[in-house]
């Protein structure tokens, strides 16, 4: 293996994103990291924190976790990562460098980064990940973490731009989170988990999805029931357009027709190569975003969603659309995880399979800390 990955708080994301960017099956992958044959732009993704080569793997297989390493087995590590470091820094490149390193490590690591050629070292706090204002100021970076039965020394070469996404989000002329709650890094992923280069979104509100991957894809096409939120989703994309270009991001995707719909009514679409297209969207996830459902609540919002999916699915399976990438809801509701258990009714009489997202598993899950309602992420595709 060749490259790491930090994932982000969901990692289930992080490594269906690489596997459908890479169609490259991740078999090594835990909470926090995945290691891979690949490399991706971190940047290009929505689950990713960062990643890049590996330098170097140490066997911890003859260290007891369960007790504490001795002075004499971590000054031996220290030995083994300077061998690593040193060769990779054959042109001076990690003469000023950022480290990251596990929890117990410390300070008497810095000399033998020193005798490694590393001149000026910002060693962060054992067991602290750089966070974006770490990576932007410091151009080199390691990374040093327990993998498996491993020590992994890597050096970092791409990371996600929280900044540039964050202050996007926020600078969006036409916000309306009651709408949904949909953020541009899932977006990015639910945008990654399909090749094809053209996006239809049926749902798509003011446009946030769509916002999120102008950088990703050749063309969109956009459409809602609500023609009132039209005008905000244009005035949106228009806004993102003029910011990515601002930043050094020169080929977006170009801006289709964006029409009111009934998404249940998609086969009264004419005139479009529905064979190179994927559906891409969040869909409805009903009005739980910022009060407490009960239990009945819950249970007509799954019947609501359930006979509108069953249409979409139907018509989009008439017009021959390969791919659909959309959410569901699911309800953290008195301690319990409610999930939708009707997936197999919405593909009934219908051409399409659910695609399995992580190992055997045909679905994902994301939820803000405390929400009430997440999504709850399916693909399916066309026999």
């Amino acid at each position: 293996m060749k490259y790491f990955y930090k994932l982000g708080h969901q990692g289930e994301l992080g490594v269906s994103e690489y596997q459908a960017l890479t169609s490259e099956q991740v078999l090594e992958s835990n909470h926090d990291w995945f290691l891979a044959d690949n490399k991706v732009n971190v940047n290009a993704t929505g689950s990713l924190v960062f990643g890049g080569t590996i330098l170097g793997q140490i066997d911890l297989s003859s260290f007891d976790p369960s007790s504490r390493l001795t002075n004499e087995q971590i000054l031996e590590l220290y030995k083994q990562i300077e061998r690593f470091v040193k060769p990779a820094n054959t042109e001076n490149e990690l003469k000023k460098v950022g480290v990251t390193m596990p929890g117990f490590f410390d300070k008497r690591f810095l000399n033998y980064l020193k005798d490694a050629g590393c001149k000026k070292v910002n060693l962060l706090a054992p067991g602290v990940i750089p966070t974006i204002g770490n990576l932007k100021n410091t151009k080199v970076w390691l990374a040093i973490f327990i993998f498996q039965k491993s020590l992994v020394v890597g050096k970092i070469e791409t990371y996600f731009n929280q900044e540039f996404w964050g202050d996007l989000d926020m600078d969006l002329p036409e916000k309306d989170m009651k709408r949904g709650i949909i953020n541009l890094k899932l977006a990015r992923t639910l945008m990654n988990l399909t090749t094809k280069r053209v996006v239809w979104d049926p749902f798509c509100g003011l446009g946030r999805n769509l916002v999120a991957g102008l950088d990703l894809k050749d063309e969109f096409v956009a459409s809602d029931i609500d023609p009132s939120c039209l005008p905000g989703a244009n005035k949106n994309l228009e806004f993102a357009a003029e910011y990515f270009h601002k930043f050094g991001f020169n080929e977006l995707a170009r801006r289709g027709s964006i029409f009111s719909l009934d998404a249940t009514r998609l086969d009264r679409i004419k005139d479009q190569d529905f064979a190179n297209l994927a559906i891409v969207t969040e869909g409805f996830l009903g009005y739980n975003f910022t009060r407490k459902p009960t239990r009945q609540s819950i249970l007509e919002q799954f019947e609501e969603v359930k006979q509108m999916w069953k249409k979409v699915l139907g018509a989009s399976n008439y017009l021959g659309i390969k791919e659909v990438v959309f959410c569901l809801p699911f309800y953290n509701f008195e301690g319990q995880t409610l999930l939708p258990t009707f997936l197999e009714s919405l593909i009934n009489g219908t051409n399409y399979q659910y695609q399995k997202l992580f190992g055997e598993q045909k679905y994902l899950t994301y939820a803000r800390k405390d929400a009430f309602v997440g999504h709850f992420i399916l693909k399916v595709c066309l026999n």
